[in-house]
């Protein structure tokens, strides 16, 4: 049986490492916020930059980033996802809501498929 929770007392020091954590076993809910920074963004693979809404740019700014002209999507939307009252989101379409999956969007939002 696997274990689902340990407390901080059960584990020594430096005991986990990303080899022991199994691939997509971490949610964007288990990440705090601000722990990705911006570095984590830039380099190889990186899809250009996005400006936030404090008007930082968040990517690869470098002349690399910026000829990267095309953002890629999935056609299918495979999580959970809420856009807020006070947020726009846009995508490039057809767009599929996967089976038990959910797209809200609050009034006052706006999601847009292009």
């Amino acid at each position: 049986m696997a274990i689902d929770t340990l407390g901080s007392n059960s584990l020594g020091a430096n005991s986990v490492t990303s080899a022991k954590i199994a691939d997509g076993t971490i949610a964007t809910a288990d990440i705090a916020d601000d722990a990705v920074t911006n570095a984590k963004f830039s380099g190889s693979g990186a899809v250009a930059y996005f400006v936030n809404s404090s008007g930082t740019a968040i990517g690869d700014t470098s002349s690399s980033g910026l000829n990267a002209l095309m953002r890629v999507n999935n056609q299918t939307l495979s999580g959970n996802v809420t856009i807020t009252g006070t947020q726009n989101a846009s995508m490039a379409g057809p767009v599929t809501v996967a089976n038990g999956v959910t797209l809200t969007v609050q009034s006052g939002g706006r999601f847009v498929a292009v």
